[in-house]
């Protein structure tokens, strides 16, 4: 049996047998010349004869070295493909073999480092290691490690700490002993555990292409079916937004997001599920200045809170407008409607002045003059610590008191100061 050839098709034993090509339990070093994508085959050097396996580019590597994988395969009854790819490059390292022991079925089995020097390979450069006697020896004794091309790698080590690190310095990590913090100029980039045997820093792109910044979107489905899911979505622009959003696929939208200038925005959208639209929603923002907006809208109805650093602002629009603004000395009501104050007391410590018709419901006391461009009308004692000016009529169910002269509709009212007068 020692040498037999077996039949790799139909055909006569002798119509297949040839010596020559003969590489029964032989393997061999190989240098990888071309990698042929489509059919994962390569064209490949055996490095000890020189010797050149390759096959034309027209049949689209067809008959290269066929690449052995960790898992490959098409299953007839669902109609669906599975497996691994792993990228191949030219001037790899491997080690090839030969179907049947034939010298025109090369096979790849498996990639060789190159052991020569360490900045040749991604092995570690500690030696020895006792994991039992060291935490930095015990993760490097059981670590995993995986760098794609890119120097996009994952790692897992000795002690279940993780890092995914992206070539633009993105990362994701994962620590169980060493502390790890979200301060500023806190963990980065630099302070991840696997280096660069060349540049003895952190990996990271080589290449331009691959160091762009990434976005990272996440989407929950709540349903199999495309026709009744809802989603949750976290996405992670490369600009740095930061956006949780719900969806409950009932015209209606909630998202709360955090931009790159550091404006935070919670937002719930009654009538549409786009983004910034809609005329029925609530909102908040606080904003990268650290002002404070509060806006219910629905329709032509708003109501707007707005908090800076200089003053607090309400504005009611609706049927009619409404503003009050306080200020550090000042405080404006505005309103193109009836403004009434309802109040056992209603004390004002400056001029008060009125565009409109002035209704308070209780004693009103005003520590300087009153102005009133409308009716005065007043459920209570009326106290003027300074003028009272009223353009139209005015009704006062209680005492009046003013230190100064009244006008009411232009004519000259004259008290003697400090002297009461009801009705």
């Amino acid at each position: 049996m020692e040498g037999m050839n077996l039949q790799h098709n139909l055909g006569r034993f002798s119509d297949n047998y040839h010596p020559e090509k003969s590489m029964g339990g032989y393997l061999a070093l190989g240098k990888i010349t071309k990698v042929h994508h489509k059919m994962g085959t390569v064209d490949v050097m055996i490095v000890k004869t020189n010797d050149a396996l390759t096959s034309d580019p027209q049949n689209e590597g067809r008959f290269g070295a066929r690449v052995g994988t960790s898992s490959a395969h098409f299953d007839k009854t669902l109609m669906s493909t599975s497996g691994s790819i792993e990228p191949l490059q030219e001037g790899q390292l491997v080690i090839l073999a030969f179907l049947d022991g034939l010298k025109n079925q090369p096979v790849i089995l498996c990639s060789m480092y190159n052991t020569m020097d360490v900045k040749y390979n991604i092995l570690t450069n500690l030696y020895p290691l006792v994991p039992d006697e060291s935490i930095e020896d015990l993760r490097e004794s059981l670590k995993s490690l995986k760098v794609h091309p890119t120097q996009f790698y994952t790692r897992i080590d000795g002690v279940a700490g993780m890092e995914v690190v992206h070539p633009s310095k993105s990362f994701l990590k994962v620590e169980g002993i060493d502390d790890i913090t979200d301060d500023h100029l806190g963990t980065d980039h630099a302070n991840l555990l696997e280096k660069d045997p060349n540049t003895f820093e952190t990996r990271s792109g080589r290449t331009e292409e691959a160091s762009f910044p990434v976005s990272l979107l996440y989407v929950h489905r709540s349903s199999f079916d495309d026709i009744d899911t809802t989603w949750t979505k976290f996405l992670l622009t490369k600009e740095g937004l930061f956006r949780i959003t719900r969806d409950n696929r009932d015209g209606k939208l909630t998202y709360q997001e955090v931009s790159e200038l550091g404006q935070y925005k919670l937002r719930r959208q009654l009538d549409s599920t786009s983004r910034e639209q809609g005329q029925n929603f609530s909102e908040m923002v606080l904003g990268s200045d650290g002002a404070y907006k509060i806006t219910r809208k629905n329709g032509d109805k708003e109501v707007v809170l707005t908090l800076t650093d200089e003053s607090i602002q309400l504005h009611v629009s609706g049927n009619g407008l409404t503003t009050l603004t306080l200020t550090g000395n000042n405080a404006f009501l505005e309103s193109n409607g009836t403004i009434i104050l309802k109040a056992p007391e209603s004390t004002v410590q400056g001029n008060l002045t009125v565009d409109g018709n002035m209704t308070t419901t209780g004693t009103t006391i005003a520590m300087g003059r009153v102005t009133a461009q409308g009716g005065a009308t007043v459920r209570g004692g009326l106290n003027v610590s300074g003028g009272l000016n009223v353009t139209g009529d005015i009704a006062i169910e209680g005492g009046l008191t003013a230190t100064e002269d009244m006008f009411v509709n232009g004519k000259k009212v004259l008290l003697e100061e400090g002297e009461e007068s009801s009705g």
